[in-house]
């Protein structure tokens, strides 16, 4: 009985001091630390978790909390903004975050992970490719000198990052691989390597977008605010699209700016607290501790560009206003039913864009379409309408077949006569044809304003375009 009660004392969290802390890391390959302070509530149950935890790792992993209070260097030292946290270290090494649940089955699953780690051996492309897609961060070792090494490297870094070595070289010269290739998946980060005395793979391998897979660390950053985005996980273009908002806001925000993003069914609570049904697009949001009170703005553009969300940030952070979106000239659509009333009207000249979402040269062909109507805004005997001539079917009316958007002219005529051209030809090809072919009649000095406002119009589009 005494020798059971002794061996579940042992069993516990052992407290480290600044003086004792280095020693701890040496007694087993891993260590848990749990950072923490004697007035912190939330971090007493993490703690009575590292114990229980401790019982059935203790070969394993060193199980270790440090207090503020009495090691203060030491929280400076990893810099510590938030309790409680868990770093986990290989060694002396501090290799990454304990970013999972703060339950049994979370840390249980992460433990598992983390000592079932290996070098992994690729011998075909398959496998290559499906292991550079693997996250947090994956070194992929070609070169046969670098591969010497790699026992190493996993000797101090295994569970920081995946290594896998390619042990069939023909491949590797198909592929054309560099002597090694260090990832961040997603687009984030993709680094040739030559040497591993030139590079920190260490530090290369903390992202600072932080993936999150515990609802309760949501906003804990070293800042005051935090960029997150709420994803589907399973959807790599949710990933892929948040990184690139991300890395332009970081190119703008720096260390100023903390990101995160989540699963929609993680952070379950943020997801509520929006409000949000629609799953279909991430939702990006700006995370403000302002003392002990906590502000959740979203972005409420579901379709953006990074350019889009960098201005929202700016104006959320700095009180930066957002330029003014120009409005954008809505083209009404023409059914069948319409057709015949409308396109074939004796008082107007009617220009149709015949097209349908998809179709090559759609977009170019639209932006001409806008800037016709633009240009005849203040004619009133000329009418512009988008038709769709594979959903709209007119008894009798036959138009061009063409895999590309067409401009179908209708003059005001009392017998209908149509004229069709590529609607993505040039802007000024196009308003000469129009003109040739409308019957509404153009003074000199309308003409004249037509030219210079479609000048206007191609040099700021040509100014975007930079």
């Amino acid at each position: 009985m005494i020798f059971l009660l002794l061996s579940l004392i042992s069993c516990k969290a052992n407290k480290a001091t600044t003086r004792n802390f280095a020693q701890y890391l040496t007694k087993r390959p891993f260590s848990f630390v749990l950072f923490t302070s004697q007035k912190c509530q939330p971090c007493k149950r993490v703690q009575n978790l590292l114990d229980t935890m401790s019982t059935k790792y203790r070969d394993d992993i060193n199980f270790i909390f440090v207090e503020n209070e009495d090691s203060q260097q030491l929280f400076v030292k990893y810099k510590i903004d938030f309790i409680p946290q868990i770093d986990i270290f290989r060694g002396n090494n501090f290799i990454k975050f304990y970013d999972h649940e703060w339950n049994q089955n979370g840390m249980s699953a992460f433990i598992r992970s983390l000592l079932d780690e290996d070098i992994s051996y690729l011998n075909n492309t398959f496998s290559i490719f499906d292991f550079q897609n693997q996250g947090p961060a994956n070194l992929i070792i070609s070169s046969p000198e670098l591969a010497n090494k790699a026992d190493g490297l996993f000797m101090n870094y295994g569970g920081a990052f995946h290594i896998g070595v390619v042990d069939n070289q023909e491949i590797a010269k198909s592929l054309q691989l560099p002597p090694a290739l260090f990832t961040r998946p997603y687009g984030e980060m993709s680094l040739p390597i030559d040497s591993f005395d030139d590079v920190d793979l260490l530090n290369l391998s903390k992202s600072p977008f932080e993936h999150l897979h515990n609802s309760e660390t949501v906003g804990n950053s070293a800042t005051e605010f935090t960029f997150m985005a709420l994803i589907d996980e399973r959807d790599p273009l949710h990933i892929a699209d948040t990184i690139k908002r991300m890395q332009l806001a970081r190119e703008f925000f720096g260390e100023n700016l903390s990101f995160q993003f989540c699963d929609f069914f993680t952070c379950t609570n943020v997801v509520q607290q929006l409000g949000l049904i629609s799953f279909m697009n991430p939702c990006y949001l700006i995370h403000q501790k302002a003392g002990t009170r906590v502000r959740l703005e979203p972005f409420r553009k579901m379709a953006n560009s990074p350019e889009d969300v960098l201005n929202w940030l700016k104006f959320q952070v700095l009180g930066i206003e957002m330029p003014k979106e120009k409005e954008e000239i809505k083209i009404p659509r023409l059914y069948a039913h319409d057709f015949i009333p409308m396109a074939l009207d004796p008082h107007h000249d009617v220009i149709l864009l015949v097209a349908a979402t998809g179709m090559q040269l759609y977009d170019e062909s639209v932006n001409n379409f806008r800037i016709l109507m633009t240009l005849f805004k203040h004619i009133k005997t000329v009418k512009f309408y988008e038709f769709n001539r594979f959903t709209e079917h007119v008894q009798g009316l036959e138009l061009p077949q063409s895999d590309k958007p067409l401009l179908s002219i209708w003059p005001a005529t009392s017998e209908p006569r149509g004229s069709s051209f590529g609607a993505y030809l040039s802007i000024p090809v196009i308003l000469e044809n129009l003109l040739k072919l409308i019957t509404t009649e153009i003074d000199e000095y309308t003409l004249q304003d037509m030219t210079e406002t479609l000048q206007e119009i191609l040099k700021e589009q040509a100014a975007n375009a930079e």
